[in-house]
């Protein structure tokens, strides 16, 4: 897996650190607006579970995938660490 440092630092019109990072968790897809999510793609994404693997059918790579992968084939898992080394 890939490790991630997050940017940390000022915005151009205060002295808050702003940073937005989209979260993909995994559950009934029907449930997942798939149109929304397209619209934020080149948007940093961490993937969680089966979310990663959602993400990557997407066209969507992760900067990280977190959790334990009980519900990812080994197919799905070996291309999810392919995408992210």
């Amino acid at each position: 897996m890939t490790s991630w440092t997050p940017f940390v630092g000022p915005d151009e019109e205060s002295e808050e650190i702003v940073m937005q990072v989209n979260v993909m968790v995994g559950g009934p897809q029907k449930l997942i607006p798939v149109d929304g999510v397209r619209q934020h793609q080149d948007e940093t994404w961490i993937g969680v579970d089966h979310g990663a693997t959602l993400l990557l059918g997407w066209g969507i790579t992760p900067v990280a995938a977190i959790g334990d992968f009980d519900s990812t084939n080994p197919a799905e898992l070996a291309r999810l660490k392919a995408a992210l080394d």
